[in-house]
């Protein structure tokens, strides 16, 4: 596979080094996924916050790709504290929650487990059983997830976002030997 330089601006999203069909992929995926959740979600762009509730929902589907990208991968597993912050800034469910004004305290849980199984599986970076345990995680906020009274375009945003954030983001997919 042939890679191009990613421009600065996109190397947390891309990393320094990219290939052209895993951003048409990653893109592709965020497109479609979007489109689909908001037509589930009965809510018109009549107002900016739902657009830009959108948009975020759009960045928590491309993230749930472009995280399992070697480039992406690579940026984050070299930069250790660029990881943590990035992990510490996910706020995307309870912005969404804030900007359509539903589900704040849901989101706030959902945001919270998140925060706390990805801190522990970035913890475990060398440990063998990282992705063991990202997985464990991951199942147990889907338990979490469907415990709460939510509608199921919140479930799917939410499950990405978990997603997102512990399974693709937290685990190092490209471990360096």
């Amino acid at each position: 596979m042939k890679y191009f330089e990613v421009p600065k601006c996109f190397h947390e999203v891309f990393g320094e080094q990219q290939t052209r069909l895993e951003v048409f992929l990653t893109v592709l995926f965020a497109c479609i996924a979007t489109i689909v959740t908001f037509f589930l979600s009965g809510l018109s762009l009549n107002h900016w916050q739902v657009i830009a509730a959108f948009l975020i929902v759009f960045d928590v589907y491309a993230g749930c790709i472009a995280n399992f990208s070697q480039g992406t991968n690579q940026f984050y597993a070299q930069r250790y504290k660029s990881r943590l912050i990035f992990i510490a800034i996910h706020f995307h469910n309870v912005i969404i929650a804030l900007l359509l004004d539903m589900y704040v305290q849901e989101s706030l849980l959902i945001w919270g487990y998140t925060i706390v199984s990805a801190c522990i599986v970035n913890f475990l970076k060398s440990n063998r059983l990282q992705t063991f345990i990202a997985a464990n995680l991951f199942c147990f906020g889907i338990l979490v997830l469907l415990s709460l009274s939510i509608p199921n375009w919140l479930i799917l945003i939410s499950l990405f976002f978990m997603f997102k954030v512990i399974v693709s983001f937290a685990v190092d997919h490209h471990k360096q030997k």
